[in-house]
């Protein structure tokens, strides 16, 4: 069941030379049952890691990094 999870999945989208589709290969799909535990199993060992001078944060479907340097090209 996992590995059929977004078989045939597809995202259509309207462009200014008309209808696109591209197959989705990746991520959760928003609003499914399971799609809450899935994103916990991608990204919770994401949000445990322990590192200086970061914050994440996870929000929905989205996480967002802060990295703090002295030397902007460290970050």
């Amino acid at each position: 069941m996992v590995r059929d999870y977004q078989k045939d999945s597809v995202l259509m989208y309207e462009t200014k030379s008309g209808s696109r589709n591209k197959n989705i290969t990746a991520g959760v799909a928003q609003g499914s049952i399971l799609g809450p535990n899935f994103w916990n199993v991608l990204y919770g060992s994401l949000l445990r890691k322990d590192m200086p001078e970061k914050a994440l944060v996870g929000y929905t479907d989205n996480i967002a990094a802060v990295i703090e340097a002295r030397n902007p090209e460290l970050a």
